[in-house]
């Protein structure tokens, strides 16, 4: 069910409610994925996300639910990972729930779910956004410890300054093409139909293309931005155009009009259905206490 397991204990004592999906995860460009259980539905999805101006962001997805994680915080998930073991396999205990770590957006604690206990990786800023993974899946997970942290830095170090490049040559390319219309896109949804049916090998120079997969998942980015640029551009246009990195400040070639990228919000009816392997809807909120684990091990990279 969507909403932290905190707001689902006080709804659940209400006898009806409806389930409201959370909002579908961002989709990633250039992206990998690792199978936790396949049975369950539990994933590792490793990518860039345009809505986080292409940063390299970890999705841990399940049949309904996800949680969005940043490589840090992938780091301080496996640095707890000999702890967070050691208590996962202990014996369940009624009513003691543990918090591994929590900061500003995220949360790693313990609960019962199934007679067994389980990790509880929670989005505090996020309704609905938290995954349960049991002892197997965080024994696959640190088997994929090398394999995650390798596409992670691959990414980070090789990949995301051509990504960069490309979406600044495509900002560039869509521009153009704008220009040369007598009636140019007026709003986003049509902006982002406009962008999406461009079928151009010749947008950018770099190998490997990733122009199809910009204009796909970065579709929305690039049709606000455009449209934003075009109306600080009302006047006549000059023979140069302003390129602005998605992961920087803005970089003029010529003068630059400032670049605003709100977030984006899909919208989804509601449901009723939900996925067992979520976790359950309550928790008894009565605890033992909770405590805060140093870290064993650290991990560094570029």
């Amino acid at each position: 069910m969507a909403g932290s397991i905190a707001d689902n204990s006080v709804l659940y004592k209400k006898k009806t409610f409806t389930y409201v999906p959370p909002t579908p995860p961002a989709e990633l460009i250039e992206s990998n994925s690792y199978t936790l259980d396949f049975v369950s539905r539990k994933f590792v999805h490793i990518g860039f996300d345009p809505s986080e101006k292409l940063q390299v962001v970890v999705h841990l997805l399940t049949s309904s639910l996800y949680v969005h994680i940043t490589t840090v915080f992938m780091k301080k998930i496996f640095g707890f990972m000999g702890h967070i073991l050691s208590f996962i396999s202990d014996t369940p205990q009624k009513y003691k729930r543990v918090i591994f770590y929590e900061e500003e957006k995220m949360k790693l604690s313990s609960m019962i779910y199934s007679g067994e206990n389980v990790l509880v990786i929670e989005t505090k800023n996020r309704d609905g956004c938290r995954v349960l993974l049991n002892r197997g899946d965080l024994l696959r997970l640190q088997y994929l410890e090398c394999s995650i942290f390798e596409s992670i830095v691959r990414k980070e170090v090789f990949t995301a300054l051509l990504i960069i490049k490309q979406y600044e040559e495509i900002v560039v390319y869509l521009d153009k093409k704008c220009r040369q219309h007598k009636s140019p896109p007026k709003t986003v949804d049509e902006m982002v139909v406009f962008i999406k049916n461009i079928q151009d090998d010749r947008v950018v120079k770099s190998i490997p293309n990733f122009s199809n997969q910009i204009q796909m998942c970065a579709a929305e980015q690039l049709a606000e931005f455009l449209l934003h640029q075009r109306a600080n551009n009302s006047h006549e246009y000059s023979n140069e155009t302003t390129v602005i990195s998605p992961m920087s400040s803005p970089t003029p070639m010529s003068t630059p009009p400032p670049i605003h990228q709100p977030p984006s919000f899909t919208m989804q009816s509601p449901s009723r259905a939900v996925d067992e392997n979520d976790g359950p809807l309550h928790f008894n909120t009565r605890s033992l206490g909770s405590f805060c684990i140093t870290p064993v091990k650290h991990y560094v990279f570029a």
